[in-house]
Parts: C-alpha cells; sequence; structure tokens
C-alpha cells in the first residue's frame, strides 16, 4: 500500500505514469481531509504547429480518484482540485429559484 500527500505528488505521479503500475487498491492520496483511491494516471499534452512541425508538450498529470479529480501542472506548480459531487435541489428551492428569476426580469432576454 502507498499513501503520499501533496509534498510527494509530482513524484508519485511520474513513478506511477512511467512503470505503468496496475493500481489495484493500494494506492491512496491523503489531502488532509481523507484517503483517496487512484484509480488512474493520465498525461496532460499540449500540441501545437510550428512551421509545419507538429510538437508534443508534457504539461502535467491528471490523477482521477474514485470521487474526484486532480490536474497537476508541471509549468507552474499548480494544482486544481475537483470533487465528484451532485448537488440535490429541493422542488421548493427550484420554485423559489425561478420565481427570483423572472422577477429579475431574467425572461426579457430569453429567446
Amino acid at each position: 500500500m502507498i499513501i503520499f500527500d501533496t509534498a510527494s505528488l509530482l513524484y508519485v505521479a511520474q513513478f506511477l505514469d512511467s512503470h505503468k503500475v496496475h493500481l489495484s487498491g493500494n494506492v491512496y492520496y491523503d489531502d488532509g481531509k481523507a484517503k483517496r483511491l487512484v484509480i488512474d494516471v493520465d498525461r496532460i499534452y499540449e500540441d501545437f504547429d510550428v512551421s509545419g512541425m507538429f510538437q508534443r508538450v508534457l504539461l502535467g498529470y491528471r490523477l482521477i480518484f474514485s470521487d474526484a479529480e486532480l490536474k497537476l501542472s508541471i509549468h507552474d506548480s499548480t494544482i486544481e482540485f475537483y470533487e465528484k459531487k451532485t448537488t440535490s435541489f429541493t422542488e421548493q428551492e427550484l420554485e423559489d429559484d425561478l420565481a427570483a428569476w423572472i422577477q429579475a426580469g431574467v425572461n426579457d432576454y430569453m429567446f
């Protein structure tokens, strides 16, 4: 079992990507609140054309968890974390939002 945190995120992402480790429920990311199971590691590329020559540059890595996704940028050392949460609304909340939009006059601009 491997548990890693943000301090070692880049090294672990490179290791998992380069060694094609079979992720079978043994690798976890600890974000300080919860330990998240790593399902897959993908590379993030930018493809562009320079004077007729195709070039591909590695920008970072994307770690896919069972309940979230993390994007790690190598260039500017930033991390973007996205939780896969769905927000549920009650019927009354939806009706209140609709009434507020109509009262604000949003429906005048919808065509």
